[in-house]
């Protein structure tokens, strides 16, 4: 999956827990800059800001419902 594919846009997102976020991904940081070596995504969601590596997203799409 290519997480800066879905930098700012509006995403549905599950995480590998099963939990569903919805929000808007405010931030990518390429695995070459993530301490962990993996691409992060940052979404800004109506408990605040929540950071995913690549290995922790199940699955993620745009929200086409929002604008």
């Amino acid at each position: 999956m290519n997480l800066f594919d879905y930098f700012c846009e509006n995403v549905v997102l599950q995480d590998c827990d099963g939990t569903v976020w919805h929000g808007y991904a405010a931030y990518y940081t390429p695995a070459i800059d993530s301490e962990d070596g993996e691409d992060e995504l940052a979404v800004r969601t109506e408990r605040g800001l929540v950071g995913f590596r690549e290995s922790e997203i199940r699955s993620i799409r745009i929200d086409r419902r929002k604008k």
